[in-house]
């Protein structure tokens, strides 16, 4: 995987989160936060699990061992998780800005949150977490449709086709 690659697939993790986040700041509070039983309860949990992910590695790929994942009371309001979306998005920046195609492909040692030590490629690290953004993303969007509400349209092709309509 090349350093290109990898900002590609941030930049659309960036594009479909911001789409979902941009429909979620329309609906109404209370549905917003209701627990509809689904994974992490409703909308409100499953976007602090899928935004908590992220921080969580981006500090792994910092050399940090976090041992704690955000949880649904530690974010008083939507527009204070959005923050911590844009927060971490200008860090996220800054990593990838530095990445080299040899770190890339290096393994990275990290810890998941029980202390157990793994050893796998960054690029499939980061790879993961495009792809577990992309699940939760699909789990909102579905609670939404569900409630009768519009959702965003966040699949891999309409970024491509949004970055280059003429491809």
């Amino acid at each position: 995987m090349t350093r290109d690659e990898i900002n590609t697939l941030f930049d659309y993790d960036r594009w479909a989160t911001g789409k979902l986040l941009d429909v979620l700041a329309g609906i109404p509070e209370d549905v917003y936060r209701k627990n509809h039983g689904s994974s992490h309860g409703g909308i409100h949990g499953t976007l602090i699990h899928l935004i908590g992910a992220c921080d969580v590695w981006l500090r792994r790929w910092h050399g940090e061992t976090p041992t704690r994942q955000w949880k649904e009371e530690d974010f008083e309001s939507f527009s204070v998780l959005r923050q911590q979306w844009d927060d971490y998005q200008a860090k996220l920046s800054g990593f990838l800005k530095d990445l080299t195609d040899e770190r890339l492909n290096a393994h990275l040692y990290y810890k998941d949150m029980k202390g157990n030590p793994y050893s796998t490629a960054l690029w499939k690290q980061m790879q993961h977490l495009v792809n577990h953004g992309s699940y939760h993303r699909g789990q909102i969007v579905t609670l939404l449709r569900i409630l009768g509400m519009k959702a965003a349209a966040t699949d891999l092709i309409y970024y491509y086709k949004e970055k280059e309509p003429n491809v």
